[in-house]
């Protein structure tokens, strides 16, 4: 089984709904997954294979972590929280872009 598969049954038997919701390093110390990159990236595979239906869900900080959406809500709060990094990281391109231009000007 992979991790992928480990991880997804595991959330999909105790962590359904955002009340049952389980922290990145429980995961990552459960499965022995090291680091929070290499979680987010089994994640991702997760999220992107098709014979995987439910949806995992996430959300970041203090009160964070994953588990399997029940509600519209929330998909929405995970789909938030998602865009709001993409835009960050745009924003961090556009400034080093920014910088470059400055520096390597000619």
């Amino acid at each position: 089984m992979t991790k992928e598969e480990q991880i997804y049954d595991y959330l999909c038997k105790y962590c359904v709904g955002k009340d049952n919701r389980v922290k990145n390093y429980e995961l990552r110390k459960k499965f022995n997954v090291l680091g929070d990159k290499s979680l987010r990236k089994i994640i991702e595979n997760i999220r992107l294979n098709s014979d995987m239906k439910e949806i995992v869900a996430s959300i970041a900080g203090p009160d964070g972590g994953y588990w399997i959406a029940n509600s519209k809500e929330d998909c929405e709060e995970t789909i938030n929280h998602l865009e709001n990094r993409a835009r960050m990281m745009v924003e961090l391109s556009e400034v080093i872009y920014g910088k470059m231009e400055r520096k390597y000007e000619n």
